[in-house]
């Protein structure tokens, strides 16, 4: 049985059968679900880790930009499964998310008023290109969509590094 479903990204709502969802909330309900999940596997697993081993140039790009090694090690736990690897995934684009609604925050009041409106237009243009660079396809499914979550999370991480390099100068 399929439900119909429209999305109303204007307003960040969802209408499924008649109920309106609100994303945000949706979202953060279902994250804290994965992070539980993910928390509980990292325990619960004494498993050796199996699977191809990462590149020095991966791991040093993920470092570059502040990935977190809990990211990687729970990617090696999925065992390439595609649910798995997109809950690893909306953990740690959860958490830098954070990180760059954080230091977009504290750079905004480092500068005056012009510099402020600067970064809003260099932040929406930011916002742009990385939807049109993490676009999954018109009817994502699969592993579209964890491909499209996995570089949205590098994107973000990328721009809160280097928003966080600006607070600091």
């Amino acid at each position: 049985m399929k439900i119909a479903m429209r999305k109303d990204t204007s307003k960040g709502r969802k209408t499924t059968g008649g109920k309106t969802w609100d994303l945000r909330v949706f979202r953060k309900t279902a994250v804290l679900a994965v992070v539980v999940i993910c928390q509980d596997q990292a325990f619960s697993s004494s498993q050796e880790i199996t699977g191809a081993q990462l590149s020095d140039d991966v791991i040093g790009e993920n470092l570059a930009k502040n990935i977190r090694s809990t990211y990687q090690d729970c990617v090696d736990r999925s065992r390439g499964v595609t649910s798995r690897v997109h809950d690893c995934t909306d953990v740690e684009l959860l958490y830098q998310d954070v990180r760059l609604n954080r230091a977009y925050k504290k750079l905004m009041t480092t500068l005056s008023k012009s510099e402020r409106r600067d970064l809003r237009a260099e932040e929406r243009s930011w916002l742009s290109k990385k939807r049109e660079i993490c676009f999954p396809g018109d009817e994502p499914a699969g592993f579209f969509l964890t491909d499209a979550a996995v570089c949205e999370m590098h994107e973000i991480a990328e721009r809160a590094t280097e928003l966080e390099k600006r607070v600091k100068k």
